[in-house]
């Protein structure tokens, strides 16, 4: 089975988001967290690629972004 950001975050004591921005790059933390994260994702042995798939499947889109519109009536 594919290694998840809860995997991840659940062994670290950690949010999945932190886990989701310290393995994109983005956030508010510290090096050395992301650093314990980006070791704890290399143990764990996680495929960024698996991630991907899982959210093409849940959009029901097959990787294209959601979309989303708002109608005003007048």
């Amino acid at each position: 089975m594919a290694v998840t950001h809860k995997d991840i975050a659940q062994k670290l004591g950690l949010s999945r988001q932190a886990v989701g921005f310290a393995l994109r790059g983005g956030g508010k933390l510290s090096d050395a967290t992301r650093e314990r994260i980006r070791q704890a994702a290399d143990e764990l042995g996680y495929n960024p690629e698996s991630n991907r798939h899982a959210r093409a499947l849940i959009s029901g889109r097959y990787g294209r972004r959601l979309q989303t519109g708002i109608i005003a009536l007048v």
